[in-house]
């Protein structure tokens, strides 16, 4: 109630108003609170199925949008100052559910050791970041920011408070909620950057949400790639990306946070309490497994590209990749963009100069069939000198 109440009142962040606020147990039995109900549409699996090109780049962008204004509340300014320690964030996240796991595997009846895992902790209690004790960007972290926690307006939808319309003028569908703020505290804000990323490093296999994981493996057209989201939010938020080497810390944490969870559904499936089949199947060893293997894959990844010699042609890390990705690429378009998907996005004029996001980025409206997804449609027109001087330097590289 508190976190909601604050940011209703005192953020643009979208959450459902509460309403009212009952601390007498004797009521229903506890203390409880009620909201608002947010209208809308809940999407579940982060690889959009349903949705066309121009529709997944919405999404995403005002999905990523979204996270920087909440990272972006000033917690001392809309009455949160004492919601929690920002310090040490990470650190303390490390213990629970180092703890947690531990305490998961004693309960469960004969559970082998998972060496993987264990290789995986002593890495991470190793490697957080400095930043982490005194975070520069102290922020109200949600803790379980991700796409099915999001509430979106149907197309055509109107506000119950005001009877206005809810989407925007071309008729896209608006982030209207952020749900689920359990687990929400001061923290560190890149740890909620990387638990959203997360579904680009799930591992392949039926019981998981990984994006990508339709036929042919990449990504469906219009759904940023990693970078390119990243990218999108470091924008919105004004900061620069980590570093290689933090932003796999990051990632590995969300990984590992995921296995610990799913370690004590596991021992409560043993214990005769799973709460369905699929729980007992989304929280085998061998997705407990695959879960470290996918976090310690991206630890070598990071560790091999800090040891590679830097190339004066290429961005060398992670964070020269997320400039990349963000910077605009000027291409000329000989074509108009009609179709049936560009009801969400601005139609490119003939022969008009348009700053598209990748080089894979389609200039026709649509898509691409990269693995860095499409934003589809021009992003408006830009010449060299409108550009920053880091993103020209950047473009001079690349091109």
């Amino acid at each position: 109630y508190k976190v909601l109440d604050a940011l209703a009142r005192g953020s643009s962040v979208p959450v459902p108003r509460p309403v009212t606020l009952c601390t007498d147990s004797g009521v229903v039995g506890t203390p409880f609170y009620l909201m608002e109900y947010a209208q809308g549409h809940i999407y579940l699996d982060p690889n959009l199925p349903t949705c066309d090109p121009p529709l997944r780049s919405h999404l995403y962008r005002q999905m990523a949008h979204t996270l920087a204004a909440l990272h972006a509340a000033q917690p001392d300014r809309i009455g949160l100052a004492g919601y929690g320690e920002a310090g040490h964030y990470c650190a303390r996240q490390l213990k629970r559910w180092g703890a947690q796991y531990a305490a998961s595997r004693r309960a469960g009846a004969g559970a082998p050791a998972l060496p993987e895992v264990e290789r995986l902790l002593g890495w991470l209690a190793a490697h957080v970041p400095a930043e982490d004790a005194a975070p520069p960007r102290p922020a109200i972290v949600h803790g379980d920011y991700r796409l099915d926690n999001l509430v979106f307006t149907p197309p055509g939808a109107t506000s119950r408070a005001s009877g206005a319309p809810a989407t925007n003028a071309s008729g896209a569908p608006q982030l209207a909620a952020v749900l689920d703020w359990e687990l929400s505290t001061l923290g560190n804000p890149w740890s909620d950057v990387a638990y959203n990323c997360m579904p680009y490093h799930l591992p392949d296999m039926p019981v998981l949400k990984k994006l990508g994981s339709g036929a042919g493996g990449g990504l469906a057209a219009g759904i940023p790639g990693e970078a390119e989201y990243v990218a999108w939010y470091c924008q919105a938020a004004g900061v620069s990306p980590p570093s290689p080497q933090d932003w796999s810390f990051y990632l590995a944490l969300s990984l590992f946070r995921l296995l610990a969870i799913l370690a004590g559904v596991q021992a409560r499936a043993q214990q005769g309490n799973a709460s369905s089949a699929h729980a007992v199947a989304v929280s085998s060893d061998a997705v407990l497994r695959s879960l470290a293997h996918a976090a310690l894959a991206i630890i070598a990844r990071s560790e091999a590209e800090a040891q590679r010699p830097p190339s004066p042609s290429s961005p060398t890390c992670y964070a020269a990749s997320f400039e990349a990705a963000a910077a605009p690429r000027l291409i000329a378009t000989t074509s108009t963009t009609p179709s049936a998907t560009s009801a969400f996005l601005p139609t490119t004029s003939t022969s008009t100069l348009v700053a598209a996001a990748t080089a894979g980025s389609g200039a026709k409206g649509g898509s691409s069939s990269s693995s860095n997804g499409g934003l589809g449609g021009g992003t408006g027109v830009a010449g060299p000198a409108q550009l920053p001087p880091r993103v020209r330097d950047l473009l001079a590289r690349l091109n």
